[in-house]
């Protein structure tokens, strides 16, 4: 023994599978996670485009499209009051949201037409806010789109008016709430031709300050993430914080 120019296994390279482990678990977590994201903006997806009550699509036709009719118009702005959000970040049809809230009311219900936990954050119509999109024609140039193949049923997509991305659930778009004047001699009025939903780039490019002259007053503490995804935790922040913000009015009163 010894002495015979054998090899002692005692280097990993010498030992059989090693450095060759099964990364099966890994490659399934990995599969998992990717399988979650998809889903998850597949969901993003549905409520940029979707009414949260009735599941039906929304209206993206643009109003003040002058001579040509709604659906023929290349580019324009939603009409104010047809699309309306919630502090979830969820869209719905103004009339749908506002007959889904007399249901509920008139049953004594949390939830009407969703659980509770999906509607319980909308307390009356305070908490519905007007959605006004920039909207071009689908397809045109000049608008950069993400998920072209959802086109099909869409004669308008919304996109942000200042970065022209399409806010589709893909890339965070943000629903400016302007910051109302208690002092009727300091109301200034909406000017309800012009979009209010602009997309987290545009914000990053141009600074809260900037967006103030043709979008304030707003607080930034007031936007609302649209579609805001699970993935990372997001849409539980959001839920958390208007929890919070709930109780600290509540017991403000």
């Amino acid at each position: 023994m010894g002495g015979d120019g054998g090899v002692i296994a005692s280097n990993r390279r010498y030992m059989r599978g090693a450095g060759t482990a099964d990364h099966t678990a890994d490659a399934k977590r990995s599969a998992s996670l990717s399988d979650e994201v998809g889903a998850d903006r597949e969901r993003c997806r549905q409520i940029m485009t979707t009414c949260a009550v009735t599941g039906s699509s929304l209206n993206f036709q643009p109003c003040g499209a002058g001579e040509k009719k709604k659906d023929e118009a290349d580019e324009g702005v939603t009409a104010e009051g047809v699309i309306v959000a919630c502090p979830h970040g969820r869209l719905y049809g103004k009339e749908a949201a506002v007959e889904a809230l007399l249901r509920r009311k008139q049953k004594g219900l949390e939830g009407g037409e969703e659980d509770e936990a999906d509607w319980s954050q909308v307390r009356g119509l305070k908490d519905l806010h007007s959605v006004r999109f920039r909207v071009v024609a689908a397809g045109k140039k000049g608008s950069t789109s993400f998920v072209g193949e959802h086109h099909s049923q869409q004669r308008h997509i919304p996109v942000c008016p200042i970065t022209g991305v399409e806010l589709n659930g893909a890339v965070a778009a943000f629903l400016i709430v302007r910051t109302k004047s208690k002092k009727k001699k300091n109301k200034e009025e909406e000017d309800t031709t012009q979009p209010n939903v602009i997309s987290e780039r545009a914000i990053r490019e141009m600074g809260i300050e900037s967006l103030q002259a043709e979008y304030g007053p707003f607080d930034e503490k007031d936007m609302i993430r649209l579609a805001p995804p699970h993935v990372g935790g997001i849409f539980d922040k959001i839920k958390k914080d208007w929890e919070r913000r709930m109780e600290e009015e509540l017991l403000a009163k």
